[in-house]
């Protein structure tokens, strides 16, 4: 993917240094990009030291016969600060979107907060900015804060992808400590290799954007995160437990998403609690 870097003017530094930066991070610096005559579409950016919807069948009968469409559910991945002064419209629009429409689900991990979130960030992340969106995996992607119709194109763009047909079951509850969840990937025909990641999301956090407003869909770590294949006529099955707060059980759910070995996502699929 090309990237999407944005002339620049004018930088202001922030250090980040709380209690979770100092275990978890020996540098994390954020500098405020002011993009020339840009305005709105600015980036928030960053320099670290340390560097299911199964493919859904729907059927309609009538005098016409019946005819069946597949469905790619497209998933996002938000990066983001608390301190980033550009996040918090990102991740209203993106809610926004996924309220709207049942093919998109996304995450928004707090590169600030959460170790794993921030890893998360380098691996797919071109950028190196927030609000990154990566559509996909990185198939698309957008950086800053830009009009929300560009996030509607790329998630049509992502769902319209020639991809497997790769389907994706399973379900989650909840117990005294922690998350009980059990997943199962089955490919139509032929065989899959990739990579599969549960993403544990709390819908409302506990976190705050510089809007003093709850961050949505905040990533709290990974019930999966492995390799995985599976051939047609057979299937990829986990069951397991993710062991965190759950203090709230209609507050949480997991996002599980199927990338393929180039690390773009070929299906999504959400659990609720």
């Amino acid at each position: 993917m090309s990237k999407r870097r944005k002339e620049t003017n004018e930088f202001d530094a922030e250090s980040h240094a709380g209690d979770m930066r100092k275990k978890n991070l020996a540098l994390f610096i954020s500098i405020l990009i002011v993009i020339a005559g840009v305005g709105a579409a600015s980036a928030y950016w960053l320099i670290s030291g340390t560097g299911g919807g199964s493919i859904e069948t729907t059927t309609s009968g009538g005098s016409g016969g019946t005819t069946t469409t597949k469905v790619h559910h497209v998933i996002g991945e938000l990066f983001v600060t608390t301190t980033c002064p550009y996040c918090a419209n990102a991740e209203d629009d993106l809610k926004n979107i996924e309220n709207s429409r049942n093919d998109f689900y996304f995450v928004t991990f707090i590169a600030d907060v959460n170790q794993d979130a921030y890893n998360r960030y380098t691996e797919v992340s071109k950028q190196q900015g927030t609000p990154d969106t990566e559509f996909d995996g990185g198939v698309k992607g957008e950086l800053g804060a830009v009009d929300s119709s560009k996030y509607t194109s790329d998630i049509d763009y992502c769902k319209g992808r020639d991809v497997p047909d790769i389907r994706i079951t399973g379900s989650a509850h909840s117990f005294s400590s922690g998350i009980s969840y059990s997943v199962s990937v089955s490919v139509q025909s032929g065989s899959f290799s990739g990579h599969i990641r549960a993403f544990v999301i709390e819908k409302v956090s506990g976190y705050t954007n510089v809007k003093n407003k709850p961050i949505p869909n905040a990533f709290m770590g990974y019930a999966l995160n492995q390799d995985m294949s599976v051939s047609s006529g057979s299937a990829y099955s986990k069951s397991g437990t993710w062991n965190g707060d759950v203090s709230d059980p209609s507050n949480m759910a997991i996002v599980v998403a199927v990338y393929d070995s180039n690390g773009h996502a070929v299906q999504a699929y959400r659990m609720n609690l």
